[in-house]
């Protein structure tokens, strides 16, 4: 097999400063809570939906995205509902357009789905939060690896989607030693602080 690329989550409070965690680092707590690129306190979380990137500068980091993925799904139990939403500039490639049961069957749905999911074009996330919030989940997380177009347009569109704070956000930023392009963990920490989540 050949070797994945050096991939991190950065951890910080949104000045670009922090250690960078090793990939996939187990996140601890108890509880059925999802655990996710190390992130997760436990809990009883019973809705999560994933909203990650996949605009063409995730090419490379495709493989290990989707294999922590699916090692996430895996762990859920059959009484969490989840759902899948990539985004780039285009119309989001989503598992569903609501939560489904962590069912054997859907599991094997979303590892079908994951496969075929292919990055291209810029990252534009609003129209993947404006799908995930409609499904209402207790937990949203959201993955990017680099700057949307409009930060701003972003955060505020958050605000609107959630302006009763009925959904904790927690944010991911998805770096290797090869980006460059750190003025996006300052949004991430915003959105993350603002919707009751952690950014990492």
């Amino acid at each position: 097999s050949r070797p994945l690329p050096d991939l991190r989550v950065r951890e910080g409070t949104g000045d670009g400063g922090g250690p960078l965690a090793a990939f996939g680092v187990p996140g601890g707590g108890g509880g059925i809570g999802p655990k996710f690129m190390g992130q997760g306190t436990g809990g009883n979380t019973r809705s999560i939906c994933f909203v990650c990137d996949a605009s063409g500068s995730m090419m490379n980091k495709m493989v290990p995205l989707k294999n922590e993925l699916k090692r996430t799904i895996d762990q859920l139990k059959v009484v969490q509902a989840f759902s899948v939403i990539f985004f780039a500039d285009q119309k989001p490639q989503a598992l569903a357009q609501q939560l489904i049961l962590a069912s054997p069957d859907n599991k094997r749905r979303a590892y079908d789905f994951l496969q075929n999911v292919t990055t291209a074009g810029q990252t534009d996330p609003i129209p993947a939060l404006e799908l995930a919030f409609r499904q209402h989940p207790q937990l949203i997380f959201l993955l990017t690896d680099g700057d949307f177009p409009d930060n701003n347009a972003v955060l505020t569109r958050v605000r609107e989607l959630n302006k009763e704070h009925t959904t904790k956000i927690n944010t991911i930023a998805f770096v290797g030693d090869s980006d460059n392009d750190k003025e996006f963990i300052n949004i991430l920490t915003t959105i993350a602080k603002e919707n009751g989540g952690v950014f990492k």
